[in-house]
């Protein structure tokens, strides 16, 4: 199989896996979170074994095919913020260790306060930048989630360079 074959067939069944993922997520009640999890993490198949521009294209794919087929457009909004993470976290990481950091908590940050203010009148929490105790707790659980979060992705991204793509 040539290079662009390979490269569709990653991305096509990367987007598939990731449309699928985002689906039961919106079907099963209780584990919507850990479905945007793995979604986002499949993301990084592309940009491992293929390329960046696979990646985004791939990511491209996924976005397009989540808002026509999910029922729930809204689950596919919040994966065109954190589905495009992949991308950030592997440009991120080519500087330093603090610059990397700082870069991806910026980024997360960033994600939030646009998720927020996109969805504000769903999410219910209201003064949220008037520094009110449970948003500003609620605002350190999500970075806190969010370090877990990173460590299984380089986690993840190291199972796949070492164990899938040895192939």
């Amino acid at each position: 199989m040539d290079k662009s074959s390979n490269n569709a067939a990653t991305g096509g069944i990367t987007a598939a896996l990731v449309v699928l993922f985002l689906y039961v997520g919106t079907a099963v009640k209780n584990s919507k979170l850990f479905f945007m999890f793995i979604s986002t993490i499949v993301m990084v198949i592309p940009y491992i074994k293929c390329s960046i521009k696979a990646g985004l294209l791939t990511y491209a794919a996924s976005l397009a095919l989540s808002v026509i087929l999910l029922p729930n457009k809204v689950y596919a909004l919040v994966f065109g913020f954190f589905g495009i993470y992949p991308f950030i976290k592997l440009i991120s990481e080519k500087k330093n260790y603090k610059a990397s950091l700082i870069l991806k908590y910026l980024w997360f940050n960033a994600t939030i306060f646009a998720v927020y203010f996109l969805f504000k009148d769903f999410i219910h929490l209201k003064g949220f930048f008037s520094l009110m105790e449970g948003e500003i707790v609620l605002l350190i659980i999500l970075e806190i989630l969010f370090y877990f979060y990173d460590y299984i992705f380089d986690k993840f991204i190291g199972y796949i360079k070492h164990r899938l793509l040895k192939l």
